[in-house]
């Protein structure tokens, strides 16, 4: 694992550069300001999950978290209680410096991206470089938030998707929008643009249109199935937020 790892960036050595320099120029500014609602549920209750099996509110292993500042996937906190092993998420620093770490897998699979689909190393690097510099980006990888989970598992879908590995990349796909519930609605329509890459090769209208039309009724079928299982808190939560104005 260690040699494919060093081989990679011996063949790509700005690439490193581009991903050493994001990391360092980022590290003096992750405690530089107190937690926020968001950052503070997330690695309290992934440190709670870890030591104890249970979420802040004493439930065993759940499917569903409430009475949190921001209800977010599952997916987010158990992965917080897997970086707890890795990293000592009981301090500000440290919290955050783990999910920058996942953050940072963005510049090596912006690459990836970039060099699939123009297969131009120069634009691939320009692109990375702006993108890993970019003051949005700068900003919110530094947070412990379910950004930095999902953000990487979309980018990694897509990459090994138009690689010709589309059972890997629908996982890696779907996984991302069970992160993160921004991602959900994007998710077909890139699996749908990723199609067209296929379309340019085969040409076949029939095929395009048949692998595009298992893509949104599988997908409707998974997340619909999840929305209860998963969400049903946060659908709720989110459906009281709603106003309705009576005149």
């Amino acid at each position: 694992m260690l040699n494919h790892v060093r081989a990679y960036f011996l063949q790509r050595p700005w690439l490193f550069t581009i991903l050493l320099v994001s990391v360092l120029v980022r590290i003096p500014f992750l405690d530089d300001a107190f937690l926020l609602r968001g950052e503070r549920d997330i690695l309290l209750t992934g440190e709670s999950l870890l030591h104890t099996s249970k979420d802040l509110y004493q439930n065993y292993l759940p499917l569903q978290f409430s009475g949190l500042d921001q209800p977010s996937p599952p997916l987010t906190f158990y992965s917080a209680a897997v970086l707890d092993v890795l990293f000592p998420l009981r301090s500000v620093f440290w919290g955050r410096f783990a999910f920058l770490m996942l953050a940072s897998l963005n510049t090596l699979l912006i690459y990836d991206f970039i060099r699939v689909f123009s297969n131009k190393k120069s634009t691939a690097l320009l692109t990375t470089t702006l993108f890993s510099l970019s003051p949005g980006y700068f900003h919110t990888s530094m947070l412990a938030l379910e950004m930095s989970l999902a953000f990487p598992l979309l980018l990694a879908g897509l990459v090994v998707y138009v690689s010709n590995r589309r059972v890997l990349g629908w996982g890696l796909l779907v996984t991302a929008g069970l992160a993160y519930n921004g991602f959900r609605p994007v998710v077909p329509f890139l699996m749908i643009y990723a199609q067209v890459w296929f379309w340019l090769e085969h040409r076949s209208w029939r095929r395009f249109v048949q692998e595009c039309f298992f893509i949104v009724v599988v997908y409707g079928l998974i997340f619909g199935a999840t929305v209860q299982l998963l969400d049903g808190d946060i659908v709720r939560s989110r459906g009281a937020d709603i106003a309705f104005v009576n005149y």
